[in-house]
């Protein structure tokens, strides 16, 4: 059997990861290794540098943002409330003596908890580091019209994938983070409340899925 192994967005952060862990046990069983990765919506990004990206994204979008609600915005989200609310979360996960040993942390008066461990995991895992290490077949795809990552990473692909047999990497014009396109010119984070869930109703992407299919048909079949 041929095995191809597929990561979006997180998935797209850790499938370096699961690609060797995965090919450990078919060493072990004797079995083919993996035969193919394929990174959708994120390459060479990690979950920290996806949050700086975003924080940089919504200041920017709010200084844009025309009329009343624009205004409202400018006085409600700034660098300096950003960075703080930031930092108070990485001291409280990291360094707070109460709270930097605890996997979950309770957050608004016990109303929420936030998954520590997730962040410390993260923290420790070098993304960039470990896509050096994969040696099949490799596919990358993110959209410019993606805000939540960087296509000008998934450019980058070779660099990332030095040992790879082979890679190849598309940015479609029109792709969102969510694998749909859109008409939008300018879609915006502040805005993904509302466009997620109309998005999250449509078809997959028809040019991102005969994109896979090709390159299946092509290194994996």
């Amino acid at each position: 059997s041929k095995l191809v192994v597929m990561g979006h967005s997180e998935g797209a952060i850790l499938l370096p990861w699961v690609w060797r862990q995965a090919n450990q046990v078919l060493e072990q069983q004797q079995k083919q290794p993996i035969k193919g990765c394929i990174f959708l919506s994120g390459i060479g990004e990690d979950i920290y540098t996806a949050m700086a990206l975003q924080r940089e994204r919504v200041l920017e979008e709010v200084q844009d943002e025309p009329g009343l609600q624009g205004w409202v915005l400018r006085k409600a989200v700034t660098k300096q409330k950003l960075d703080k609310q930031y930092n108070d979360l990485m001291e409280k996960i990291f360094d707070d003596p109460k709270t930097k040993d605890m996997d979950a942390i309770p957050m608004y008066c016990g109303m929420v908890k936030l998954n520590a461990k997730w962040f410390r995991t993260h923290k420790e895992y070098k993304a960039q580091e470990d896509l050096v290490h994969v040696t099949c077949d490799c596919l990358a795809i993110t959209g410019q019209k993606d805000i939540q990552v960087r296509a000008s990473l998934c450019e980058q692909s070779e660099t990332f994938l030095k040992k790879a047999k082979s890679v190849e990497h598309h940015e479609p014009e029109n792709l969102t983070h969510l694998l749909r396109s859109t008409t939008d010119k300018n879609p915006k984070l502040i805005h993904l409340k509302q466009d997620y869930p109309k998005m999250g109703k449509q078809p997959l992407d028809s040019e991102l899925m005969g994109w896979i299919e090709d390159w299946c048909q092509r290194k994996i079949i």
